[in-house]
């Protein structure tokens, strides 16, 4: 077997051994590398996907509202807007820290910030690439916020924590 174009494995002895071989390589910095991408994307699907599930839960029906198809509906509904609207930021975290894998093979960074990476992305590879993968992200992300959010109003509910009052319209 000829090993050109071939990137060969590296063994590590443990996690302290990867520790070790990333500060060696890129400091300080290189331990938090592609953290800034990350929370970009976490904060606002977090964020979303709990501001979209209590929107939707307040068009629901009195009879409906403790009802777990609701719920789950309403959590899927939910993981599946949030994921749409950030599976973007994730597509750029993703080619960010693979370029940074080969970054020292071909001399320089690419991108030097999400919105840096966004640009190059819709640029060079078409405003497709941004949510290349999502149809199959969304069989692991939407039953799992579903059963996530039906799981969280149970335990409001087991707790006695009130829910999200609907605005009472004034006549």
């Amino acid at each position: 077997y000829g090993m050109e174009g071939t990137h060969h494995q590296i063994a590590y002895k443990g996690i302290r051994d990867v520790l070790s071989s990333v500060y060696k390589e890129g400091g300080f910095r290189g331990l938090y590398r592609g953290v800034g991408p990350t929370l970009t994307g976490i904060l606002p699907y977090a964020g979303l996907k709990f501001y979209i599930y209590e929107k939707l839960k307040l068009h629901v029906p009195e009879e409906y509202e403790k009802s777990i198809v609701m719920r789950l509906s309403c959590g899927a509904l939910a993981g599946l807007f949030g994921q749409t609207l950030t599976y973007p930021l994730d597509v750029v975290r993703r080619q960010m820290q693979v370029e940074n894998l080969h970054s020292s093979d071909q001399g320089g960074v690419r991108y030097k910030n999400t919105l840096d990476g966004l640009k190059y992305i819709i640029r060079n590879q078409g405003w497709k690439k941004l949510f290349s993968g999502l149809s199959v992200n969304y069989i692991k992300i939407v039953p799992s916020v579903a059963i996530g959010f039906t799981a969280y109003d149970t335990m409001k509910g087991w707790l006695h924590i009130p829910p999200h009052q609907k605005a009472q319209s004034n006549n």
